[in-house]
């Protein structure tokens, strides 16, 4: 029987092994079988847009890697944001719908 691993282990570890360029390398680390290793790599490569890397002249595989890693960081922090403004969205309407019953009951 094989063992589940909770998503934000996955993720930790497929960023490890994107950041050092070494899936056999983290795979032992972690104690973990390197084909999961190398489909969660996949996977948060697919989930933030860089399935396909394309290597652009003058930059070495390391250089590549450490961008994808940048790339990633920087969507799931945008993820946050965007989760964060519409919880603030949400607080502000509530806001707004409170206010207007003061109103009423002030006027009314």
């Amino acid at each position: 029987m094989s063992k589940k691993y909770d998503d934000e282990f996955k993720e930790k570890v497929a960023k490890e092994a994107i950041d050092i360029n070494n899936i056999a390398a983290t795979a032992k680390k972690y104690d973990v079988n390197a084909n999961s290793v190398s489909k969660w790599v996949k996977d948060i490569k697919k989930k933030h847009g860089i399935d396909e890397i394309i290597t652009p002249v003058g930059l070495n595989e390391k250089e590549i890697t450490l961008f994808n890693r940048e790339i990633i960081e920087l969507k799931t922090q945008l993820a946050q944001k965007e989760k964060e403004l519409e919880e603030a969205k949400l607080l502000i309407g509530e806001k707004g719908l409170y206010i207007n019953r003061l109103e009423k009951a002030l006027n009314g």
